[in-house]
């Protein structure tokens, strides 16, 4: 006599969420190549990613739905809900990190070791021409307002200071008892063992003294462009290195902050000859 086994038939929500989960990893895929590309613009490629995260949650929701459908109805589909669970869990996790980040970071829309007088970046053709007609911080209306050509809010300068001496209080200029063109050289060198794209620069002299490099660092995963300047002074004692950075989409900067700075500064600074400001 045959025995009749009767299979209880899988969940359809636990099969949903992995195809779902599954979709989601190469649309995110997609939002980070674009953007590290630059084959769009921050709001297409956040749209892409946002895209992913949805369907990512989608996926998390559709694999809850089916634990539960498993538990009171006794259905198969349990590997196929954890693996849901486990993809959206892997999308989710860098657009989460970011939201975590955009919240609890200090907002660092314009960084600069001299808070009085913060270096102006390079206005020369070369210079503008690299950043695509942008000279950042000079467009900055002093009571804040809206970043120009993104749409995204920034307070007053002065509160801008006020946050970075607060929470960087050692973030200052450093002096250098090396000759200018030494100094110089260094600072050249670093920037682009730091993988900086130097887009401008001059040695210090002429009738103020001064110097400068200009350059374009890029954040970790997404490669979002932050423009920096470097000002050389000559004065008595030697040289004076100021740096200035401004994220070129400051609510998106995700915590970049003060760290690449801090660790060029180290590097430039030679083992003897230099102090802080």
């Amino acid at each position: 006599m045959r025995r009749l086994v009767v299979e209880e038939p899988v969940s359809r929500a636990a099969v949903a969420g992995r195809r779902v989960g599954l979709f989601s990893l190469p649309v995110l895929a997609a939002g980070v190549v674009l953007l590290r590309l630059g084959l769009v613009d921050l709001g297409a490629g956040l749209a892409v990613i946002g895209a992913a995260a949805l369907l990512a949650a989608t996926a998390a929701a559709l694999a809850v739905a089916a634990f539960v459908q498993i538990w009171r109805e006794g259905r198969r589909g349990l590997g196929e809900a954890i693996h849901a669970l486990l993809i959206a869990a892997v999308v989710l996790a860098y657009p989460g990190f970011l939201a975590v980040r955009l919240l609890l970071m200090p907002y660092y829309a314009d960084l600069s070791t001299d808070t009085t007088r913060p270096p102006a970046f390079s206005r020369t053709t070369a210079a503008v021409d690299a950043r695509g007609g942008y000279v950042p911080g000079a467009a900055m209306p002093a009571g804040g307002g809206t970043w120009p050509g993104v749409a995204l809010p920034f307070p007053d300068k002065a509160v801008l200071r006020q946050l970075q001496r607060r929470q960087h209080p050692d973030f200052a200029p450093r002096s250098s008892d090396l000759a200018a063109d030494v100094v110089f050289a260094r600072v050249q060198q670093m920037a682009a063992a730091e993988g900086w794209r130097i887009i401008d620069s001059a040695p210090p002299g002429g009738r103020f003294g001064t110097g400068h490099l200009d350059a374009l660092l890029y954040t970790g995963v997404l490669k979002l462009p932050v423009d920096v300047t470097v000002r050389l002074r000559i004065h008595a004692d030697g040289t004076t290195i100021d740096v200035r950075s401004v994220p070129r989409y400051p609510l998106f900067d995700v915590g970049t902050g003060p760290q690449p700075i801090e660790r060029f500064l180290e590097r430039v600074d030679p083992e003897e000859g230099v102090a802080r400001g």
